[in-house]
């Protein structure tokens, strides 16, 4: 039967700290598998992993253990109201720190969503599950996810988690056939999935795959590139010289696909930043990953200003994650931006982004203009997972226009066929 208790237990320093414990009612055995990884997990990340005595430890560090504990406090609060104080969870889930470690994410990131993990619809058979029509394309990704598995784990079970994230994913597709799978939505499950385990993370998933990822999952990723474009009018709105520099290097909006439709999942390899980012996404509209694009964004503007022009060399500084970037401060602007210009308030603008006029603002004609979009709109649906495809696709793709044109339309060439 599921309850929740209450129970208190004594800090190093003798104050008392109250926990609510959600007690599942899952299958025993496959419960107690969850368990276990997912305690290995919080282990291995958790953010609150000393058991030192405070006074052994420096001031500042004694001060962020004491917020982590008021912050504890405050969720713990918010979860006891009857009915459970949503508001006040999310504005702990973006506050800093987020939600602290994968024991509080579990509790709280179904009373975001307003879930109740305890109806969660039967598993499908194995073989349901293998005959659904994107299973093949599924694995594929899947395969590709080892990056995402904390170091060391043994092979066995790794394989068994992708074995469960596959599953996940496909319940997801199987019991909503209005939702298209997309290349990097695996990305976002395998988080869910390491943090709650395979039956509270398909819950989690299906939830924001019907609300956060919603525009994500459509037959064609024609709305996504139309919300791509809300980072340049985020960006302009906010340093007009930045967005003038990007838009004459025709930078366009691929550089940031894979951050956004993955929420960073795909291009972060420290788990503590992905999970923080979660807390933030959950707890925010579906659009926020677009403003914190435009955060990171401003937030490069003098290495972007002072790289050559072009194309390339924007983008290789975007898309440069070897630095670990201050997501608690972009966090924080990303949220300004979004109190200050919000999405109603940029649409006509984003839609003359999306929809230019016959001559573009460097002069160039609608043909070019047209083929740039053609080229970005490609490059949106082939979504190159590495540098390698990236390159062939920069190389191969603007080439078979190229010539696609040269025959078609030579006048567009200033000569004709019969001058050759």
């Amino acid at each position: 039967m599921n309850e929740v208790r209450h129970r208190k237990r004594s800090s190093s320093t003798g104050d008392i700290v109250a926990e609510s414990v959600l007690e599942s009612g899952e299958d025993e055995g496959q419960s107690s598998d969850n368990e276990a990884w997912v305690n290995h997990v919080e282990t291995v990340y958790s953010l609150e992993t000393s058991n030192n005595r405070d006074e052994d430890k420096p001031q500042s560090t004694r001060r962020g253990k004491n917020a982590s504990k008021k912050k504890i406090q405050l969720i713990n609060q918010a979860l006891l109201c009857d009915p459970v104080d949503v508001e006040a969870l999310k504005e702990q889930a973006v506050s800093t720190g987020g939600l602290l470690n994968d024991h509080v994410r579990r509790k709280v990131w179904p009373k975001l969503l307003q879930l109740d993990p305890y109806e969660i619809s039967p598993k499908p058979t194995q073989k349901e599950i293998e005959q659904y029509r994107e299973y093949t394309q599924v694995v594929l990704d899947v395969n590709r996810t080892l990056k995402r598995f904390p170091p060391g784990i043994p092979e066995l079970r790794r394989l068994a988690l992708q074995d469960q994230l596959t599953n996940l994913i496909v319940r997801v597709l199987m019991k909503h056939p209005e939702l298209h799978y997309y290349q990097g939505y695996h990305d976002i499950c395998i988080t869910f999935l390491l943090v709650a385990g395979e039956e509270l993370g398909f819950a989690l998933v299906e939830k924001i795959s019907l609300t956060h990822l919603a525009e994500f999952l459509r037959p064609t990723m024609q709305s996504t590139a139309f919300l791509l474009y809300y980072v340049y009018a985020i960006v302009g709105n906010k340093n007009p010289k930045l967005r003038d520099y990007m838009e004459q290097a025709e930078l366009g909006t691929i550089f940031c696909l894979s951050w956004v439709i993955t929420w960073f999942g795909h291009v972060l390899g420290d788990i503590t930043n992905i999970v923080r980012l979660c807390d933030f996404f959950i707890a925010s509209p579906p659009i926020m990953p677009v403003y914190l694009t435009a955060a990171i964004v401003l937030h490069k503007r003098e290495e972007l200003l002072s790289s050559p022009c072009e194309m390339v060399a924007l983008h290789t500084v975007l898309t440069d994650f070897s630095t670990d970037l201050p997501f608690e401060e972009l966090i924080k602007v990303a949220t300004s931006l979004y109190s200050l210009h919000r999405p109603d308030s940029l649409l006509e603008e984003v839609e003359l982004l999306a929809n230019p006029r016959p001559v573009t603002r460097t002069g160039r004609s609608i043909i070019s203009a047209q083929i740039y979009r053609v080229l970005s709109i490609a490059g949106a649906i082939v979504f190159p997972r590495t540098p390698w495809w990236r390159i062939l696709a920069l190389i191969s793709v603007p080439t078979a226009v190229g010539l696609y044109l040269f025959f078609t339309r030579p006048q567009l060439f200033g000569q004709t066929l019969q001058d050759l």
